[in-house]
């Protein structure tokens, strides 16, 4: 087995690997935790894919895994260690300070990040204050975004929220303006 890699999702640890071709092949996946709980490597999982996902992990535990090929004659090398530091992913802090502004054709809105967790932003806006929100764009990082779907006379309320692999956060305040 080859090029054994791991990642870190919201509460696992994915691990991929080369796949062999052979029939009647599998892998045994191997893991030992490191940390406050020591141990020695044993078999967590045998799969057909090369491909694992350990959802058995604790947020502060380091895990090394390696995988094994085998069939009906044996097992083969094992592939490389790779070690793994889990730690949970939490949801995004709302972003702050919302703020929107009419300029001649579009809507420009601007946002404070809550923290440093988000890796994007949703944006939706409602129609007048009633009604109910729906999605009208996305950024990544960046903490502004251009609404040029909107029109004369009518009144848009907006909130943003952040999001990462964990989730969305809580909404940011709404602001309300009319588009003039």
């Amino acid at each position: 087995v080859t090029g054994l890699s791991a990642q870190i999702s919201s509460n696992s640890i994915v691990l991929n690997w080369g796949d062999l071709d052979g029939e009647g092949l599998s892998y045994g996946v191997e893991r030992r935790s490191r940390g406050k709980e020591e141990s020695k490597f044993a078999e967590i999982a045998k799969v057909t894919e090369s491909t694992y996902t350990d959802s058995d992990v604790s947020s502060g535990n380091t895990y090394l895994y390696r995988v094994f090929a085998k069939n009906e004659f044996g097992t083969g090398i094992g592939s490389n260690v790779v070690p793994v530091r889990y730690i949970k992913i939490e949801a995004p802090t709302g972003p702050t300070k919302l703020t929107a502004e009419a300029i001649e054709s579009y809507v420009s809105l601007d946002w404070e990040a809550g923290d440093d967790l988000a890796t994007g932003y949703t944006i939706d806006r409602k129609l007048g204050s009633e009604g109910s929100f729906s999605t009208i764009g996305t950024t990544s990082t960046t903490t502004a975004f251009t609404d040029v779907t909107v029109t004369k006379g009518i009144t848009y309320t907006y909130v943003v929220y952040a999001s990462n692999e964990s989730g969305n956060s809580l909404p940011s305040a709404e602001v309300t303006l009319t588009f003039d």
